[in-house]
């Protein structure tokens, strides 16, 4: 009568026959999990008050058993994914010293590498002889923002340190 099929599910209505791509139907207006207006998302939930407890407790189980078809389809990704973060768990625990030793020297060599690049520019930049007035302003700009920088962490830091010590006196 008023039955209809969605892409993952459908029938709805109110004697229709409704289908679902996981196989099965939905009788009396039951449709498929996401599918027309009675399946679980659907928009005729309200309807289920007005309807008999039978035909309530067949829509129920009907989309119990759609979930259950779902996860049985879907077992051997979920499979597939346990023993994936298994395996990576038994590599880390088996590997694990040799990564965070290989982790800490790859980490010290880009700092001693970002070390001396950061040691050449500086050298490059404030260093230089010979500078004319206009590199020289330059120069002195770009040392005011970074001590302006400096400046402001630290008192943001100390203010923080200080609302801290103030809590610990008022709660004592």
């Amino acid at each position: 009568m008023f039955g209809g099929t969605s892409a993952l599910g459908g029938g709805y209505g109110t004697g229709g026959y409704g289908s679902s791509m996981y196989g099965g139907g939905g009788m009396g207006g039951m449709g498929g999990m996401y599918g027309g207006m009675g399946g679980m998302y659907g928009n005729n939930q309200g309807n289920m008050q007005n309807r008999p407890m039978l035909e309530r407790m067949s829509v129920y189980v009907y989309q119990l058993c759609e979930i259950a078809q779902m996860v049985e389809f879907n077992a051997n990704g979920l499979y597939g994914f346990f023993q994936l973060m298994k395996n990576i768990s038994l590599a880390a625990v088996k590997f694990g010293n040799e990564w965070l030793w290989w982790l800490l020297e790859k980490f010290v060599e880009k700092m001693r590498q970002m070390k001396d690049w950061v040691k050449t520019k500086f050298t490059e930049y404030f260093l230089k002889r010979d500078l004319t007035r206009d590199q020289l302003q330059d120069q002195i700009s770009v040392l005011q923002k970074v001590l302006r920088f400096v400046l402001l962490f630290v008192v943001v830091n100390l203010i923080r340190v200080a609302v801290s010590m103030l809590r610990k006196k008022w709660k004592a």
